[in-house]
């Protein structure tokens, strides 16, 4: 009995690769994931992986350098005026009128040092014990000053501190207020009140002695009545720094 004849493949296999009994490849679509991908790209997973630019380190200019090194300065420098003043030392020797320290401490200013001491002064009669206010009026040449005379002292010559000094002398004596007076003339520290001993008596609590004083200073406090005022002036040796006006307190 003769076989029937086998059925041919079908044509749609026919070129398509496919082995006889294999079902054909689907064409794939353009553009699908699973084409084929032009040369030299790379996938999108790729480039989402690399690594953004980063910018350049920062420089810095010689400007800002200068900049910094000018700030620490200024605050050095203001720190330094602030918590110790060039003025520091002359002001507190006049605030003490005793000078012997600021002239021990200059020992290369070959200006006389102010001598104190009242040992040529007749002291009887006078009171033991005196409180007394006083306005300084220094100039910036004053020997007392060392060269380091006060701000407002520093502006003023000899002669200019000697006429303000009996300006303010004649203002005390007409009745200004006295505090207001020191308060804006002195070149002492207001409010410029000093409790002195005599020459010979033990200084009682708070109290200077008179022979640790500029000889001038005494001697007008001392002969001064309670509320009479008076003045000192300069003199190298006995009042170094300027023109006291002075008023006995107590």
């Amino acid at each position: 009995m003769s076989q029937p004849p086998k059925r041919k493949a079908s044509s749609n296999t026919e070129g398509s690769g496919a082995r006889p009994g294999q079902p054909a490849q689907r064409p794939r679509a353009a553009g699908s994931g699973g084409g084929s991908r032009p040369a030299g790209s790379r996938p999108a997973s790729y480039n989402s992986r690399r690594r953004a630019p980063q910018p350049p380190p920062p420089t810095t200019s010689p400007l800002m350098w200068v900049g910094i090194a000018v700030g620490v300065i200024v605050v050095l420098v203001l720190a330094y005026v602030l918590v110790s003043p060039p003025w520091k030392n002359s002001t507190v020797a006049a605030v003490n009128p005793t000078p012997t320290t600021a002239a021990s401490n200059n020992t290369g200013n070959t200006a006389p040092p102010p001598t104190t001491g009242v040992s040529n002064v007749n002291t009887s009669g006078q009171p033991q014990h005196i409180t007394v206010q006083h306005i300084l009026i220094g100039f910036k040449d004053a020997v007392g000053f060392r060269g380091q005379a006060p701000p407002k002292a520093a502006a003023r010559t000899e002669a200019e501190a000697k006429t303000l000094a009996y300006q303010v002398l004649d203002m005390a004596k007409k009745g200004q207020d006295y505090d207001q007076l020191v308060a804006q003339y002195t070149d002492d520290q207001a409010p410029g009140i000093y409790k002195m001993s005599n020459s010979g008596v033990t200084p009682a609590s708070g109290e200077s002695s008179r022979d640790g004083m500029v000889p001038a200073f005494g001697n007008v406090g001392f002969t001064l009545q309670v509320g009479e005022i008076g003045i000192a002036d300069y003199d190298p040796a006995t009042s170094p720094y300027g023109w006291h006006i002075i008023k006995r307190v107590n």
